[in-house]
């Protein structure tokens, strides 16, 4: 039962369309009764969930629905926490193009509101509006002949509004006075600097606009006071394709920085403004007009007057940090950032193309410790996913991060590297520890938090290694990765059904994502139920001949008892390129039906390939059949950890 809120009703439309089966709004229409959305009559592909949330949404148009209220409604038989919630309305919103909050608006800290113009049958009715106060149909209450007392009555009320109107104008006027309003910034916990817009199009830089917001962000993130999104987290909005405030609602910041650049002969004229997102109110704004030779100074001057604005207290480790500057050649930063860009495609090509920038930007500064760091990241995950072998990979990632810490010492994405390279080749758990440690001193941000997830899996924490991989989620709540390794981290700890939840919506988006399809067809396998629809392994022939499918299909013949169709599939897998991947998915199946010996032999094979991900068999529930066994002990020797925790035994639950 949720509790009663007596702003609830507020602006609420005096009837509801909850039992009507069409709902039309702009373009879109719900068939209510299907659960189907149609835009100009094509099918808008939505997740089971975000159907649910729009349901509930539309079902009073106008009305406040809180969010204890959506969550009871929609995950009514699953514990989950508000962070589902968010991350479906940014679905929905998705959906339906609504990054401008034209269909559902948010009433901050309590809940949503759908709104627009909607229609059902016949009549149209704006839901923003609230209605007229209709009169009392309470018969005790209709007037009767007027007497004194009523009339005085309704004089005192009459004065009461206008004194409450004049009190309330006064308020305002006294408050717009003051252009930076005395309100407490101490509320702004969060900021996303968003790339800077020209003021013509022509004057397109892509590499200045993201530039100038990259210094920013990068000063910012020695504050300890305040949360700043990462660049590769508001790299999506280089084209300014969304309004500011849309784009802080949907990376879910307080506030966000938005200016615009103009060149004129050797100067730089920009714009700057920094808005508080729940209102949209300015809490600074100013003009800068420079040398552009002189950017690196703009960057300077910005990052130090929005620390102003947010009135945070400024300690002298972060001052130094506001004015750190990691190279005085534009040229060579203008490389690393080309080199970021590649980078944030997260595909063999674009770390190919990384490392080539990297490498140009220290042929013009060779003590260029950021362009160090990007290649040792980029070295360490090469490592991980090829072309280069674990060895030569982290090797190279080790020498590009020493190389970027004697420099400087406070270089996040260098820590970053070494933590790699102790998690996925050295086995090195204490080391990682470390390493994750100092890259989140430096810089909160940064995406060692999907590190330190890792490391808790290895550890068989897979609940502690969940809530990282959502503070990675959140943080960049618009690159797929973090979600993906979401999905992961749902399975190993065994919550299916936020799984299945989580990956179906994702997989509503993007169908062609095989690594989340097959997360949600094991968990749907672990629930005890065959996939289907998109779930179905056998129904995308991009997807059917993948180890994934042909792991889902053999453990489904398996159940059906077909044991020889089951092998045959496993038989065909082997004749794949035989990576350490493909022996760990083949060790699974085997695990799964109690073949042990050919579980650990698939194992003993990822072993020596170096499978970078082979510790996942700490928490894999597929392996809950192998854990008593003598041989797993010394395999889990061999990644330096210690026996299975008691939690994670045979013992434990399957749904």
């Amino acid at each position: 039962m949720t509790s009663h809120d007596p702003l609830k009703d507020e602006g609420k439309p005096p009837a509801t369309v909850e039992n009507e089966r069409f709902f039309d709004f702009g373009p879109f229409r719900l068939d209510r009764r299907e659960r189907l959305l149609f835009r100009d009559g094509a099918a808008v592909a939505l997740a089971p969930k975000a159907v649910d949330l729009l349901l509930a949404l539309t079902d009073e148009p106008g009305a406040l629905v809180l969010k204890e209220e959506l969550i009871a409604k929609v995950w009514p038989d699953v514990v989950v926490d508000e962070s589902n919630l968010s991350q479906n309305i940014f679905l929905l919103r998705k959906a339906l193009d609504d990054g401008g909050g034209r269909w559902i608006a948010t009433v901050p800290r309590r809940g949503y509101r759908f709104v627009g113009e909607v229609k059902t049958g016949s009549a149209v009715r704006d839901s923003i509006v609230a209605p007229a106060i209709a009169p009392s149909q309470d018969s005790a209450l209709v007037p009767g002949p007027e007497v004194p007392r009523a009339r005085w009555l309704r004089v005192g009320v009459v004065v009461a509004v206008l004194v409450l109107v004049g009190v309330t104008l006064a308020a305002w006027l006294l408050r717009s006075r003051d252009p930076i309003p005395n309100a407490p910034n101490a509320a702004i916990r969060s900021i996303a600097v968003l790339p800077f817009q020209p003021v013509d199009d022509a004057q397109k830089d892509r590499i200045l606009q993201l530039g100038i917001a990259d210094s920013v962000i990068n000063k910012l993130s020695q504050l300890s006071a305040v949360a700043v999104s990462p660049t590769h987290a508001v790299t999506p909005f280089l084209d300014g394709h969304v309004e500011a405030l849309a784009a802080g609602r949907e990376l879910g910041v307080d506030s966000v920085v938005e200016g615009s650049i103009q060149r004129k002969g050797p100067r730089i004229r920009c714009s700057v403004r920094l808005l508080r997102v729940s209102d949209g109110r300015a809490l600074w704004a100013d003009h800068y007009d420079e040398d552009a030779a002189d950017v690196f100074v703009l960057e300077d001057h910005i990052a130090e007057r929005v620390a102003t604005a947010l009135d945070i207290h400024l300690g002298p480790g972060e001052r130094r940090g506001l004015a750190r500057r990691y190279t005085e050649n534009h040229e060579a930063y203008d490389l690393f950032l080309q080199g970021r860009l590649a980078w944030e495609r997260f595909d063999s090509e674009g770390r190919e193309a990384s490392l080539r920038y990297y490498q140009a930007a220290l042929q013009r500064d060779p003590r260029y410790a950021l362009a160090w760091g990007g290649i040792a990241k980029t070295y360490s995950v090469m490592a991980i996913y090829g072309p280069l072998s674990p060895d030569e990979g982290n090797a190279r990632a080790k020498e590009a991060a020493y190389r970027a810490l004697a420099i400087d010492p406070q270089i996040a994405e260098a820590h970053i590297a070494l933590a790699a390279c102790a998690i996925f080749r050295d086995r090195n758990w204490t080391l990682a520890e470390e390493e994750i440690r100092r890259a989140l001193e430096i810089d909160p941000a940064c995406d060692a938090h999907t590190l330190r997830g890792y490391l808790l899996q290895a550890r068989g924490k897979p609940e502690e290694a969940l809530y990282e991989m959502r503070r990675e989620r959140d943080l960049d709540p618009l690159w797929r990765i973090p979600k993906n390794d979401c999905v992961l981290a749902l399975f190993l700890a065994r919550r299916y059904d936020e799984a299945i939840s989580e990956g179906s919506q994702l997989l509503a988006l993007d169908p062609g994502d095989k690594f989340v399809r097959y997360f949600v067809g094991r968990s749907m396998l672990a629930k005890g139920v065959i996939p289907e629809g998109i779930a179905d392994p056998s129904a995308d022939p991009s997807y059917r001949d993948s180890q994934f499918a042909l792991h889902e299909l053999a453990t489904i013949a398996w159940k059906r008892g077909d044991h020889r169709g089951a092998l045959a599939y496993i038989a065909r897998m082997e004749t794949l390129r035989t990576t350490g991947r493909t022996n760990f998915t083949i060790a699974t199946f085997y695990a799964e039906i109690g073949d042990s010996d050919n579980a650990f032999r698939a194992l003993d094979a990822a072993a020596r390939q170096q499978y970078p991900f082979l510790y996942q068999m700490r928490t894999d529930p597929s392996f809950d059949s192998i854990r008593s066994d003598p041989r797993y002990a010394p395999l889990l020797a061999k990644l330096n950890l210690a026996p299975t925790p008691p939690e994670l035994g045979s013992s434990s639950p399957r749904t």
